[in-house]
């Protein structure tokens, strides 16, 4: 078996690569995988686990994951006879001339990993980047991928989430207030139009009920034909809100037309003028 296995394959420059060194490099990147198989899915793979919480796991995981290749990848170089030192050195040149030309794709590896050690953004949080709002779906070390409402993937380079002025709406609780905003006459009870606006948020079992976070109803300002009104509610259903903001305003309308409240019209001011004539210098 050693005269096999311990045969030269290569030799040069101090470096030897014979069966033996083979079966180690096999067995080493055999072994970085399995470990990462199995520290995955006893992390991840738990389906009692919040949203907010798998993300959390998930950066831990995806950091983990670098760590432990670039050791497994520094561990088989040493096998083959390289000194990582030596190695270093002669390409700290190289490296210098390829940063200047790549100076992005390394900012972008540097913000992966400020993003992967500092955990402000997630994999689940909901992100509002400049015109777009999206849930973060992957992170890796130079790009991460963004999934928007209309299911389109956008894959973001990491440097934008250091740069840009970023809007993580789920960095401190997994839910958010939101609004709906309507008009209601003069003449019409507000206790009542109150308690329909109330009673249709909590026809929701999405919405929060509560002490702190239960629906609430307040008059916002007073207007030149009507009350402006807002239904305040907190839900965790963020991503999808859109949905659950047109089917509150249907109930809303349901219950308005049962107790025959209704909104005020606009009313336009259309004033006629008659040309005035052009009198005839011939006659």
């Amino acid at each position: 078996m050693e005269k096999y296995f311990g045969y030269k394959l290569f030799e040069a420059g101090g470096i030897t690569i014979t069966g033996f060194t083979i079966l180690a490099l096999l067995a080493t990147i055999l072994i970085t995988y399995l470990l990462l198989f199995i520290f995955k899915r006893s992390l991840l793979n738990n389906p009692k686990l919040i949203e907010h919480d798998k993300g959390r796991r998930t950066s831990i995981y995806i950091l983990i994951k670098y760590l432990t290749l670039i050791f497994s990848f520094t561990l088989c170089i040493r096998m083959i006879g390289f000194e990582i030192g030596i190695l270093l050195a002669g390409s700290a040149a190289l490296l210098v001339g390829i940063g200047f030309g790549l100076k992005e794709i390394f900012y972008d590896f540097i913000s992966g990993i400020i993003m992967l050690v500092e955990r402000k953004i997630r994999v689940g949080d909901i992100l509002e980047m400049k015109d777009k709002v999206g849930k973060v779906k992957e992170i890796s070390l130079r790009t991460s991928i963004i999934i928007t409402r209309d299911e389109v993937e956008i894959i973001v380079p990491n440097h934008k989430f250091i740069s840009d002025e970023i809007i993580n709406t789920s960095y401190n609780s997994l839910c958010r207030r939101f609004s709906i905003d309507l008009t209601v006459g003069f003449n019409e009870d507000i206790e009542k139009v109150k308690t329909i606006l109330t009673e249709s948020a909590l026809k929701f079992d999405i919405i929060m009920r509560d002490d702190d976070k239960h629906p609430r109803v307040r008059l916002s300002k007073f207007g030149e034909q009507a009350l402006h009104m807002e239904l305040l509610y907190y839900t965790r259903e963020v991503f999808r809100i859109g949905f659950l903001k047109s089917d509150l305003r249907m109930e809303i309308l349901k219950r308005f037309r049962e107790e025959n409240i209704k909104f005020p019209l606009p009313n336009y001011n259309l004033n006629f003028q008659q040309p005035a004539l052009k009198s005839n210098p011939d006659e």
